[in-house]
């Protein structure tokens, strides 16, 4: 038995001024700690306030990602970097997993060396992760080795990798996406192939269509700061998740009409989830970011 729930004893007395609490002397007893006197009306609760408090501590104590993969290089360090299996071997060698564990297991340390080279290694990419793991720990949408890895090889080049985790991270972050979203399954399957493609439509915005349309000078370099990345979009949006803050559009007030609309469409079609069904359906097809572009009506372009 519990030792806590074995020493929480209902203690109640009945005086002249009513239900209070009486104090116990305990004499040496055998017991190895001080009772917990608790009112006779809450016993009931007492088991259930324990089992939580064990959940919120396994949760508090349980790896996250990150943690996995910093113990697996770790160990992988001190053995001079050998193979994913004998990494594995002095895990399980020396380490009684709990039953419920995911345990260290060749896959997982495998794919940890590869978020180490191919993730980790990207500076902008260890700093979203780090803070995401340090704000939402194993909660987070990313917070799963074969997640992470997924994303390595779908993603492939170091450019594509910092992208789609910037985008994922920015999505969950406005709250466009959520946990379920980032499945392994949704990962290979489309996923992280969308997020690619909205990078490309952004750079054929700010490297094809400005050169196509008459805006002032003024209004283009605008645009092109506040859209360049999710990190620009992010210092005006203000958009937390779990937050009211309203998006600052105070630099929009400069733009004339049509560089205003333009600036509409690529936050939507780039930064929102709206276009999302419809551009998946487009990598189906092969589109190319300009064949896509001409599926929608542009917004005007005469300046005004």
């Amino acid at each position: 038995m519990h030792t806590e729930a074995a020493l929480a004893l209902p203690i109640l007395a009945s005086g002249s001024r009513g239900t209070k609490w009486v104090g116990q002397r305990w004499c040496h007893c055998g017991f190895g700690a001080a009772p917990k006197l608790i009112k006779l009306d809450e016993v009931r609760f007492e088991a259930m306030n324990l089992r939580e408090k064990a959940i919120g501590d396994s949760i508090s104590i349980t790896w996250t990602a990150l943690q996995k993969v910093q113990v697996v290089m770790n160990e992988a360090a001190m053995l001079q970097n050998p193979a994913a299996a004998k990494v594995a071997a002095q895990f399980e060698k020396r380490v009684a997993f709990a039953p419920s564990s995911d345990k260290f297991a060749p896959g997982v340390v495998d794919a940890a060396m590869t978020i180490t080279n191919r993730i980790l290694s990207i500076p902008a990419c260890k700093e979203m992760l780090t803070r995401l793991d340090s704000e939402v720990g194993v909660n987070g949408p990313l917070n799963s080795v074969y997640k992470l890895q997924a994303i390595v090889s779908k993603a492939k080049t170091p450019a594509n990798v910092e992208t789609v985790i910037s985008y994922m991270v920015f999505g969950y972050e406005c709250g466009f996406y959520e946990v379920e979203d980032f499945s392994v399954n949704k990962l290979r399957s489309g996923f992280v192939d969308l997020l690619i493609l909205k990078k490309s439509l952004l750079a054929h915005f700010m490297d094809v269509s400005f050169h196509e349309l008459s805006f002032p000078p003024d209004d283009v370099s605008l645009i092109r700061r506040s859209y360049a990345d999710t990190a620009s979009v992010t210092l005006w949006a203000k958009a937390p998740r779990d937050n009211q803050t309203q998006p600052d559009l105070f630099w929009k007030a400069g733009l004339s009409k049509s560089a205003n609309m333009f600036s509409d469409f690529i936050e939507t079609l780039v930064y929102d989830v709206k276009f999302d069904a419809d551009l998946k359906h487009a990598i189906k097809r092969s589109k190319t970011a300009a064949a896509i572009l001409c599926d929608y009506q542009a917004p005007a372009t005469t300046r005004t």
